[in-house]
């Protein structure tokens, strides 16, 4: 008897298989936004990894629930073919959900550079909130070892420019003032810019028009953070625990693009990682709560985060 797995796996290869015939353009695969689009109460990212890749050799752990309408949280863990576990975390936010935001975070909600918490980010952001509310936030871009945490990447927040685009190969994740996201390079963002509401940096692709672009980044296996968009309305984040044996071994950044192409995601790109990698979700009884396991232990200060925000009822 065939697995959920395998049976997905066929039926995905043959809607796959139909639309290549049809959809082709320069000879990249132009992806169907019906196709990638999902009930929020279907989100089946493990078996779609396992189905879509040969990484892993079996499920450990499979759990969504949602945090708020239009943002919930799925805790995956699958055993490697080394049986090694890797502990994934999905935060799925849909934009297209009335009353569901994103917005950058510095220390202290202000645009000067620094490093603070995760969770004190939160605390400053909700300070400055009246009608609405963090429910989950996670560390953002990398920043300069050598400064007090002036991030590498760009930064805008409620449409004020703190910092341009750099120099040289970059990426970004923006929220733009329609309440999509983009994610590009320095071309889309000078073509972006009056559009963008909030936006952070990202230093590598892993994956561009559907297209695996990870090949030529570093192999390490590590605790990472990183984002993918399934539409310019649903935002998937993805935080990996590792260097914790018994726990979760962490992954490379080309295993991070062969899963975001398997749950479907068309562009994606890597965010600070290491000891900064954090997760916050907020509780029913309003406190905060740390989803994944950092390596710092306690969590680590970074330079900025993102927060996911809903309008309280």
């Amino acid at each position: 008897m065939k697995t959920k797995a395998q049976l997905l796996k066929v039926l995905y290869i043959f809607i796959f298989s139909v639309l290549l015939s049809s959809c082709e353009k320069d000879n990249k695969f132009v992806f169907s936004e019906t196709l990638i689009s999902r009930e929020e109460s279907k989100i089946e990212y493990a078996d779609e990894i396992l189905a879509f890749t040969d990484l892993f050799q079996s499920k450990l752990e499979d759990t969504t629930y949602t945090l708020y309408e239009g943002v919930n949280m799925t805790k995956v863990k699958l055993l490697n073919k080394d049986d090694e576990p890797l502990q994934l975390y999905f935060l799925t936010v849909n934009l297209a959900y009335p009353g569901i935001t994103m917005e950058a975070a510095m220390p202290n909600n202000q645009h000067v550079f620094g490093r603070q918490k995760v969770r004190d980010m939160i605390t400053h952001k909700n300070a400055a909130l009246s009608d609405q509310e963090v429910v989950a936030a996670l560390n953002g871009d990398y920043w300069d070892t050598s400064t007090n945490g002036e991030p590498l990447g760009p930064v805008i927040m409620n449409t004020e420019v703190v910092k341009p685009f750099p120099s040289g190969t970059y990426y970004f994740l923006s929220v733009l003032k329609n309440n999509t996201a983009e994610i590009g390079n320095s071309t889309l963002f000078g073509s972006l810019t009056y559009q963008m509401k909030e936006t952070l940096g990202g230093r590598y692709l892993l994956v561009n028009e559907g297209l695996d672009r990870s090949a030529s980044l570093n192999k390490n296996v590590e605790p990472r953070t990183s984002v993918g968009l399934l539409s310019k309305s649903k935002v998937v984040f993805m935080v990996v625990d590792g260097r914790k044996v018994d726990h979760s071994v962490g992954i490379s950044m080309q295993d991070m693009a062969k899963i975001f192409m398997a749950i479907g995601a068309k562009t994606a790109i890597n965010l600070d990682g290491g000891g900064s990698s954090t997760l916050i979700e907020r509780q029913i009884s309003g406190d905060y709560s740390t989803v994944n396991q950092p390596t710092d232990n306690p969590e680590r200060s970074v330079a900025n985060a993102w927060t996911i925000i809903r309008d309280k009822d």
